[in-house]
């Protein structure tokens, strides 16, 4: 029973490694001979969404996100986000080199847009290629108290060469 239980923590690890190597590997890449294709976008607020206008590569991989908020109210965000790796159908949360994210609120006032550059190679080392999004969070100011967390996530597709 011992080895059982032994075992199936083992089994347990080998998974949880294997799915964090989906995002990185010892492999440098060359982003300059890579390409970035956009997907979709989602949100779980009707009138606020995220959208990758432009990929490029200045020391890395960085994406310029166009935040819209469609809506009556106020929406503050920061700079915070997270890459997923969809593996199997399923979206799996890469490993971060760091998450310590400038503590920064940026305000969209009633249908207005912004444009803020995202530094993903900054947190974030990947280095295979496949389907990954960027996933953040915003909120929605609904009065002078109430504010509505709302995720948003943004796909793009990684070619490498």
């Amino acid at each position: 029973m011992k080895y059982g239980k032994i075992i199936l923590v083992c089994i347990a690890i080998l998974l949880i490694i294997s799915t964090f190597a989906g995002c990185a590997a010892s492999k440098e890449v060359d982003f300059e001979e890579s390409s970035v294709t956009i997907g979709e976008n989602s949100s779980d607020y009707e009138g606020v969404e995220i959208e990758i206008v432009n990929a490029h590569y200045e020391e890395g991989l960085k994406l310029d996100i166009k935040w819209s908020n469609n809506t009556e109210h106020l929406v503050t965000y920061g700079e915070w986000f997270v890459i997923e790796k969809e593996t199997d159908g399923q979206w799996i949360r890469c490993q971060a080199n760091k998450m310590d994210f400038p503590e920064i609120a940026y305000v969209l006032v009633s249908d207005s847009h912004a444009t803020r550059t995202y530094d993903i190679s900054e947190y974030y080392k990947i280095s295979q290629a496949g389907k990954y999004r960027l996933c953040t969070e915003c909120y929605i100011q609904q009065g002078d108290e109430k504010s509505t967390p709302c995720i948003l996530s943004a796909e793009f597709e990684l070619e490498l060469v």
